[in-house]
């Protein structure tokens, strides 16, 4: 699963009254030792001079046999040998670091294996995860004992992984604290404000992004707040993707932009998501995925940006796995076209791996339901062309019919939702304050199974009846789609 929050959730099965087949409960967590040398150098021979530290000879050429650090082709060395080795030992991969095990009491799978570089996570019932972990030490070199989530908290990739009372917390406010001091620290700063900001980001004067300055550590700023973004921190996501767009050409905008969202992490450095148990994965398991853009928003470049996330629902809760944002790449004349470039590239790039590897859990195809705000562009993917937009270029047109195919099946579908219940749109574009917490609360709502979303603030059914996304065009309401309920 995509991002840490994906990985965590999915190792933690342990709802009450769930059959045994599909507990999954028993987390462990692993570094390789000295990953990159276990696994031989591939391509072209390389050749190494040791140094004199080394000892022996010394100014001779050696012929590098083993991956080394340093090397640009020594991940992906390492990562084919972990692939190979895993293979050899009954796993299988489902998406890129991804790897599942049946269980031999029926067709979901009974252990789960992510590998980060070489960070391991792996997931399973208490006896078969012991004994998966005893084969990993057997195949690879590993000196340090695996820390197993509930003794104590798992400190994995800078986030700190508890599990108290059958919820699993995410805790990166170490990290949002390191970023801080390392920022504080930084006496090449130029922009430094003096108070915390209640949202990370407003676009800055036009005049400034012409004001070029030179930054020596934007890069290191920049690639924390990432990390922090991509974890525990989902509503910076689209202040660091936009501000990492300047790391080669900075100017005082992006200064001021930095310090800005550094002054929000500084006011919230309580950095944490917080799960239930997902339970038992049963026929109530969907993928429920979010998609937004915001037209011609960014005033440096008038390109539009797309933003997504993903939800995995178990019948009874909902939890953010994934989400993004991302520029486009080129410009468009109007909001339908910006929307479905956002759609293509949630189809393409972040549903397809929620769906793998939900789908080799449960041992079967998992229903889909994406939400778009956009009428125009949900009625251009239902005809599977638009007359309206005509002008189109080849790309979009593509686009338009490979989503039409995508969501032609029985289990897909493409919704319309309102504006103001799309959880996507924090990811696409600064808000004010009260926009802001509004959007984060519904961040964190998703897509509501348990009640009627009350987004006009009546309950019940939406005023405005949303349409399923096949060609049949059935009308639906957003809860009949998201829960499931008159699905063919």
């Amino acid at each position: 699963m995509p991002g840490l929050a994906g990985q965590v959730l999915l190792g933690d099965r342990r709802g009450k009254k769930q059959k045994k087949r599909h507990s999954i409960g028993n987390m462990g967590f692993v570094d390789i030792t000295s990953a990159y040398l276990q696994a031989e150098c591939s391509g072209g021979p390389v050749y190494v001079i040791l140094p004199s530290e080394a000892g022996g000879k010394t100014g001779t050429a050696h012929h590098l046999r083993k991956a080394m650090y340093g090397l640009p082709r020594a991940g992906a060395d390492f990562a084919r040998e972990a692939r190979s080795r895993l293979l050899r030992l009954g796993w299988v991969e489902v998406t890129a670091g991804v790897y599942i095990r049946r269980s031999l009491e029926g067709n979901a799978a009974g252990l789960v294996l992510v590998m980060y570089v070489d960070d391991v996570v792996l997931a399973g019932r208490k006896d078969e995860a012991r004994n998966a972990m005893s084969e990993l030490y057997q195949e690879f070199v590993i000196d340090e004992q695996p820390q197993w989530l509930g003794e104590s908290p798992v400190l994995h990739l800078g986030m700190r992984i508890s599990r108290t009372n059958g919820r699993v917390k995410i805790d990166g406010t170490d990290y949002a604290k390191t970023i801080i001091d390392e920022y504080e620290r930084d006496s090449t700063v130029r922009t430094r404000g003096t108070r915390d900001a209640a949202t990370p980001m407003v676009f800055p004067e036009a005049a400034l992004y012409d004001e070029a300055e030179v930054s020596t550590t934007c890069r290191q700023h920049v690639g924390r707040l990432m990390w922090l973004a991509r974890t525990v921190k989902p509503e910076i996501a689209y202040s660091v993707a936009y501000v990492s767009r300047f790391v080669d050409k900075w100017s005082k905008a992006a200064s001021a932009i930095l310090d800005r969202i550094v002054r929000y992490v500084h006011g919230s450095q309580d950095s944490v998501l917080e799960y239930g148990s997902a339970g038992r994965l049963g026929d109530q398991v969907r993928i429920v995925a979010f998609s937004d853009s915001d037209h011609a928003g960014c005033p440096a470049t008038r390109r539009s940006t797309s933003g997504g996330c993903v939800y995995f629902s178990n019948g009874e809760e909902n939890y953010l796995v994934d989400w993004f944002s991302k520029a486009q790449r080129a410009s468009v004349l109007s909001t339908a076209e910006a929307e479905l470039t956002a759609l293509g590239r949630i189809m393409r790039t972040t549903i397809p791996n929620a769906e793998v590897v939900i789908r080799g859990l449960v041992g079967t195809r998992v229903p889909l339901a994406v939400c778009c705000d956009s009428e125009a562009a949900v009625k251009a993917v239902r005809r599977g062309y638009s007359a309206k937009m005509a002008s189109l270029g080849k790309t979009h047109g593509v686009t338009v019919a490979t989503l039409s195919d995508a969501f032609d099946g029985e289990d897909s579908n493409l919704v319309s939702v309102p504006g103001i219940s799309n959880c996507a749109d924090i990811f696409t574009k600064p808000m004010e304050r009260v926009a802001f917490t509004r959007a984060i609360a519904n961040l964190r709502k998703g897509a509501s199974n348990d009640r009627e979303r009350d987004v006009h603030g009546a309950r019940g059914k939406l005023p405005v009846p949303l349409v399923d996304g096949r060609a049949e065009g059935r009308v639906r309401t957003y809860r009949d789609v998201v829960t499931g309920i008159q699905r063919v």
